[in-house]
């Protein structure tokens, strides 16, 4: 929409150059039609400029990122409004992070994107998190299991 106005800003533009430019050139004269025609350019051209800045001032704003103190209370809001919602919107919440969960006799294994999850889990940003510091460890002997009972 916001390409539409300026074009036809450009119109009205070029109508009033053209009105000038007859006037200046002699073929039209300063008569009551000619002040009509160049009056209603002119305020055509004032309501365009006047919509193309209610467009760029929305864009602008909509472009704008939310601040981390809007996103948590954004988030707390959520989080009351999910508690109380019905079990099927909790469960097309849940698959919006989970890929996959598989149910065994001795273990339920839940997979999907790891961040999203802990996230989701923790209701905080993992950069926010002290686990999430640094890399697991994968190998630290007093770790594995019977280690101890050697």
């Amino acid at each position: 929409m916001l390409n539409q106005l300026r074009g036809q800003l450009g119109q009205v533009n070029k109508r009033i150059r053209n009105l000038l430019g007859a006037l200046a050139d002699g073929i039209a004269g300063d008569t009551e039609l000619f002040r009509e025609k160049m009056a209603g350019a002119e305020n055509e051209r004032a309501e365009l400029i006047k919509l193309i800045d209610a467009q760029e001032a929305q864009v602008k704003e909509a472009l704008t990122p939310i601040t981390l103190d809007q996103a948590t209370i954004a988030s707390r809001h959520l989080k009351l409004l999910l508690h109380g919602a019905p079990t099927d919107l909790k469960k097309r919440y849940v698959r919006t992070f989970v890929t996959e969960i598989i149910v065994g006799k001795s273990e339920i294994v839940i997979s999907g994107p790891k961040d999203a999850l802990a996230e989701a889990v923790c209701g905080e940003p993992l950069t926010n998190l002290a686990a999430a510091a640094g890399p697991v460890r994968g190998l630290v002997r007093e770790w594995r299991a019977g280690a101890g009972e050697k």
